[in-house]
């Protein structure tokens, strides 16, 4: 594991890891975001406030940005990626 990103093999997810509030359950919501699925859709499945699946929500972007940089573009991100979270 690493950090809210699960490797698949470590953690099985099914289609009720949304619905049902287990210890998988913050990995299931990273997994989601990750595919795409929006705010609104993971709040309909977990009834988990917005404010905090938003928060959520960020940190899945953020580690996904960081694993993406190529070159020495990673200083300068990494110091627009601590004002962001400052502000957060």
């Amino acid at each position: 594991m690493n950090g809210l990103i699960a490797n698949e093999r470590e953690l099985e997810f099914n289609k009720d890891d949304l619905n049902t509030a287990t210890p998988k359950r913050i990995f299931a919501i990273a997994r989601a975001f990750i595919n795409g699925k929006s705010i609104q859709h993971v709040q309909k499945k977990t009834l988990i406030d917005p404010f905090f699946l938003e928060k959520l929500q960020n940190i899945v972007n953020t580690q996904k940005s960081l694993s993406t940089d190529t070159g020495g573009k990673l200083l300068a991100k990494n110091k627009d990626l601590v004002y962001k979270a400052k502000k957060q």
